[in-house]
């Protein structure tokens, strides 16, 4: 089976990490990948030394949510259709049988499927605002752009919740999975630390809604019973984040950190774990609903507590009291109170940290997760579409100047039966 996944970034972040791992791991079995995103970076370098096919190409992406109040909105809607046509003669000479588009971010993949006449899987990472006619035009546009809706949390999942029966046959629940004997090899890379002060971490890009700075207030707190206490954010920062990294280092200057906090900025993956490792507790502070956070999932395989906020993807793989403990959003007094719950107990922290390895090991593995992809793929390549008319492009027909192009363009290399009659 020939994919094409198509990505929305270069960096390599956590959805872009998944994307790597999934079409790595796929690439070893029934499924050739061929992967596009929008500009070269880090993550196209990985596919590229992994041995797998990776094309760039401009895709009409919004790269970050200022874009949608400035003038490069109607930059990137213009580049959506020369991306339509690219990507769609791409299918076409590649011979490719499924698309997969990767993010709700990139759309031109949902339209070049449809013209192509090709099966199209559209894997929702992001949980969209509630309110805003875009949020509101994607949720109604994304199950009826595909043939499957796959979701990586109940949250995600949840935000499809208000559609039609056979919009709602479509969404699929798959959870992103990491390849735990890999993290952990990497993780243990080098001799466990010597004992010490406490280390406490959040592992996450500088962004407003990640929760930087409810952490940096909460480490203040927690330093009142455990003084010694170093915390770690780990994560680059975009240039556009820039005044929020310095508002969140004079934040910790003001609170008398220095010395105890430690800004890493962007580290490879391979330290990235390293680091984890040695944490005593890892915290995910998020003020907004995550969508899963794989970073929950590096850092309970590696036998660490997690600290989340209560809403989101982690209420998914957090059990409160079992695996971690769960917080309201911003709200220091709280986060600070767990995490000192925690740093008082370590045979609570070890036993957190073993039921939370066994999770992950249990729901959250690679494996798992490209099983559950294959299952999505055969549904829909075997026409497996139950209470849903069969032939997919009819039905997706959303206006005169797309049923031009479909009836006067063939880009497929060959019809079906059922299209013949």
């Amino acid at each position: 089976m020939n994919v094409l996944f198509i990505g929305s970034g270069g960096r390599l972040a956590g959805a872009e990490r998944c994307l790597l791992e999934a079409a790595s791991a796929l690439a070893q079995g029934q499924v050739q990948p061929l992967v596009v995103v929008p500009d070269a970076g880090r993550l196209s370098v990985e596919l590229a030394a992994r041995g797998l096919d990776v094309r760039i190409m401009e895709l009409g992406v919004v790269r970050s949510r200022t874009e949608l109040r400035s003038p490069m909105l109607l930059l990137r809607l213009l580049q959506q259709l020369p991306a339509v046509l690219q990507l769609a003669w791409l299918i076409r000479c590649e011979r490719i049988d499924l698309v997969h588009s990767n993010s709700s971010a990139v759309f031109a993949g949902a339209v070049a499927a449809l013209l192509t006449r090709r099966p199209h899987v559209w894997h929702v990472r992001e949980m969209l605002p509630p309110r805003g006619a875009l949020p509101a035009l994607l949720r109604w546009l994304i199950p009826r752009l595909s043939h499957r809706v796959v979701c990586i949390s109940m949250a995600v999942k949840d935000q499809f919740g208000n559609g039609s029966p056979e919009q709602q046959q479509k969404l699929r629940l798959v959870a992103d999975g990491i390849d735990v004997d890999k993290f952990l090899e990497m993780a243990q890379a080098r001799e466990p630390r010597p004992d010490g002060p406490p280390r406490v971490g959040m592992n996450s890009r500088i962004n407003p809604w990640k929760g930087q700075r409810t952490f940096v207030e909460t480490a203040a707190r927690v330093r009142q019973w455990f003084p010694d206490t170093h915390f770690f954010v780990v994560g680059e920062c975009l240039e556009v984040y820039r005044p929020l990294r310095d508002e969140i280092v004079a934040l910790s200057e003001r609170l008398g950190l220095d010395g105890h906090l430690t800004l890493t900025g962007y580290l490879p993956y391979d330290q990235v774990a390293r680091l984890l490792a040695r944490y005593d507790v890892f915290v995910l502070p998020s003020s907004a609903p995550e969508p899963l956070g794989i970073v929950m999932l590096e850092a309970m395989a590696c036998g660490k507590p997690v600290v989340a906020t209560n809403q989101g993807g982690p209420l998914d793989v957090v059990q409160h009291g079992v695996t971690g403990l769960l917080v309201p959003p911003d709200d220091p007094a709280a986060l600070a109170a767990a995490i000192t719950t925690l740093l008082k107990s370590e045979e609570t922290r070890r036993a957190m940290g073993r039921a939370g390895a066994a999770r992950v090991q249990a729901l959250f593995t690679i494996q798992r997760h490209v099983a559950q992809l294959l299952e999505v793929y055969r549904e829909v390549m075997g026409g497996n579409e139950p209470g849903v008319e069969q032939r997919p492009v009819q039905r997706y027909r959303l206006g005169g100047l797309l049923n031009l192009l479909y009836s006067r363009v063939d880009f497929g290399r060959g019809r079906s039966k059922d299209e013949d009659e």
